[in-house]
């Protein structure tokens, strides 16, 4: 709960720091004195024989994976090395990868229920398969287009047609990668659903794994691009 609640702060004190044009001291900081907090939190509480090691490495990537990863959205909705600048540019940076991700999930769950065939990751998620991440794949692409025409060309962001192509690629790839890699984590600890938060979706990660990998990809992608 400390490193997931913590991890946030720190990527805003990255595009506050990052925005005054100012040396990332503040965040180096705050993450040397986290990990040392959980170190010793994990050696008081357990001890040598109750595997103290395991709990550290699992509460460290327990933040980075639930805190960090979905912490770059901060990042996505405040760019300030772009070309364009604002609270819109800032929201239609920001929902893009949303708007893909949920468009390809939506279009792989409808694929893969038409048109059935191989399995994707039949021993970790069964019920994925080629079809429908070759749907999935497709409707992000398409998705990544009609967003570029509809919303970014209203808001004065200007992306090329081959940056969206791999724009749209890449967030269909990992958000697919993604959604195994967290049923994956379930298979590991014998679970069928994160939470019962939603019934019958698995609970809330099953909503938000894909874009805890989409994320910072997208952020990745836009440095990159100079859109951030």
């Amino acid at each position: 709960m400390l490193g997931a609640a913590l991890a946030p702060v720190l990527m805003a004190f990255y595009a506050v720091e990052r925005a005054a044009q100012g040396p990332f001291r503040a965040g180096r900081y705050a993450v040397a004195v986290w990990l040392l907090l959980v170190i010793t939190v994990g050696l008081w509480r357990r001890g040598p024989n109750h595997r103290p090691l395991t709990a550290v490495a699992v509460t460290v990537f327990g933040a980075l994976y639930a805190g960090w990863l979905p912490a770059f959205a901060i990042l996505l909705r405040h760019p300030v090395a772009g070309p364009a600048s604002g609270w819109r540019v800032g929201m239609a940076l920001l929902f893009f990868p949303l708007a893909l991700t949920w468009a390809g999930d939506t279009a792989a769950f409808a694929g893969g229920t038409a048109f059935g065939g191989p399995k994707l990751a039949p021993v970790v998620s069964p019920n994925k398969t080629w079809s429908g991440a070759a749907a999935g794949l497709f409707a992000t692409i398409a998705a990544a287009l009609i967003y570029a025409a509809v919303v970014f060309q209203r808001v004065g962001v200007a992306v090329g047609l081959g940056e969206l192509l791999v724009l749209g690629a890449a967030i269909s790839l990992v958000g697919q990668l993604g959604d195994v890699a967290e049923s994956l984590f379930k298979r590991e600890v014998g679970v069928k659903d994160s939470s019962a938060l939603i019934p019958g979706h698995g609970g809330v990660l099953d909503r938000l794994d894909s874009l805890y990998f989409v994320l910072p990809v997208t952020a990745l992608l836009y440095d990159a691009f100079h859109l951030i």
